[in-house]
C-alpha cells in the first residue's frame, strides 16, 4: 500500500512540470557536518542580469517529514543546512553558463518538518530524485498531495525591494533570507489547502446526515457514537496542527530580524490570503463542532428515550405482578 501511495504521489506531482533556464544572483551556500552541530558558511557572488525567472514549486505530501535524517542520509554530499524545523539542500548546477556573467542558479530544496517541500529552480530529474528518496521519511503520507506553483522574478533594475503580481513576485536581489521567507509562506499555504479540503469533506458528510435526518426523522439516525467522537478528535487536531505545527500565527525569525523580509512576508501572506483563510477554516471547524454536538445530543436523546421505555415496561410488569398477587389472595380458596 505504501508503494502504491508513493506511485500515485509521483505521478500526481509531475503533471505539467516545466524546465526553465535561469540566471544566478548572489546567494549564500551552507554546508554542515554529519552531526549537523556546526555549519560552515561561504558566500558566492555572481553578477546579476537585468532579469530572469526562478520557478518555485511547493508540495504538501505528508503530515510529518523527518527532514534532518533525510538531508544527512540522502544528500550529505551536497551543501545543506539543517535547522530544528527545516532543512535546506543546494544541488549542483548542471546547466552550462551562457557567459561569464550569465550562470543558471543552483537548485534549492527546502524541507519543512510539518510535511511541505518548496523547490527553487529544480528540473524534473532533481524533483523526482528528491520525492523518490523522501517517501520513506514521511509519516502519514497524503493520498492526494497538494501543490502550489509560483514565479520569482529577479530584476536588478527594479527601483524598490519587491513588487507583487498575479502568481509572481519581482525582486531586485536574492538571498538565503529571501528563500526562507518565501518558503515559510508557500509551505503554509500549500498545507492549508490540505486542511481546507479535509474540513470541507467533513462538512459535506454532515450536510448529507442533516438531509437524512430531515427526510426520515431523528429516529432513523444510526451513526455510531464512536464515529462522532473520531470526528470531534480530528476537528481538534486540525486546529492544533494549523496553529502550533504550521505556526500560522507566528512571525518567522527572518521577518523579525530584517525589515525588508518582514515587508515581503506580510505582502505574501496578504497575496495568499493566509489570515482570511485561517479565519474561514476556524469558522468551518466551529460548524463541524456544532454538528457533532447536535448529533451527539440526538443520540443521547434516543438513548434516554429507550431507557424511559424500558423503565415504563419494568414498572408496568411490577404493577401487574402486584395485581396478580392481590387477585390470587382475594379469590382463590386458602387451606
Amino acid at each position: 500500500m505504501f508503494l502504491s501511495c508513493h506511485s500515485k504521489l509521483t505521478n500526481f506531482l509531475f503533471r505539467g512540470s516545466r524546465n526553465l533556464a535561469l540566471h544566478q544572483s548572489p546567494i549564500r551556500y551552507f554546508s554542515s557536518t554529519a552531526t549537523g552541530a556546526q555549519t560552515q558558511t561561504t558566500k558566492q557572488t555572481i553578477a546579476s542580469p537585468l532579469e530572469f525567472t526562478i520557478p518555485v514549486k511547493a508540495f504538501y505530501i505528508a503530515q510529518k517529514i523527518e527532514h534532518k535524517n533525510f538531508a544527512l542520509e540522502c544528500f550529505s554530499e551536497f551543501p545543506h543546512r539543517v535547522l530544528q524545523k527545516s532543512s535546506l539542500i543546494t544541488f549542483p548546477n548542471k546547466s552550462e553558463p551562457k557567459s561569464s556573467t550569465r550562470v543558471a542558479p543552483s537548485p534549492h530544496v527546502c524541507i519543512l518538518s510539518y510535511g511541505s517541500i518548496v523547490m527553487y529552480n529544480c528540473d524534473e530529474d532533481v524533483t523526482k530524485d528528491v520525492l523518490a528518496k523522501i517517501s520513506k521519511y514521511c509519516q502519514s503520507p497524503i493520498i492526494t498531495p497538494r501543490t502550489e506553483t509560483y514565479d520569482l522574478i529577479l530584476r536588478s533594475s527594479l527601483d524598490r525591494w519587491f513588487t507583487l503580481g498575479p502568481d509572481y513576485v519581482i525582486l531586485n536581489s536574492f538571498s538565503l533570507e529571501t528563500i526562507r521567507t518565501i518558503t515559510d509562506v508557500l509551505g503554509q499555504t500549500v498545507a492549508l489547502q490540505h486542511f481546507e479540503k479535509e474540513v470541507e469533506n467533513m462538512l459535506l458528510n454532515f450536510t448529507k446526515l442533516n438531509s437524512e435526518v430531515g427526510s426520515k426523522g431523528h429516529r432513523f439516525f444510526s451513526r455510531p457514537k464512536k464515529d462522532l467522537f473520531q470526528v470531534i478528535a480530528y476537528n481538534n487536531t486540525v486546529l492544533t496542527d494549523v496553529i502550533l505545527t504550521l505556526n500560522l500565527l507566528d512571525r518567522p525569525e527572518t521577518a523579525w530580524k530584517y525589515s525588508e523580509q518582514s515587508d515581503l512576508w506580510d505582502a505574501l501572506r496578504r497575496e495568499f490570503d493566509i489570515v482570511d483563510r485561517f479565519k474561514a477554516l476556524e469558522f468551518k471547524l466551529s460548524l463541524v463542532s456544532d454538528n457533532c454536538q447536535f448529533f451527539l445530543n440526538m443520540l443521547h436523546s434516543a438513548k434516554s428515550s429507550r431507557l424511559e421505555i424500558i423503565i415504563i415496561i419494568l414498572i408496568s410488569f411490577e404493577v401487574l405482578m402486584g395485581l396478580s398477587q392481590i387477585f390470587l389472595k382475594s379469590y382463590l380458596p386458602t387451606d
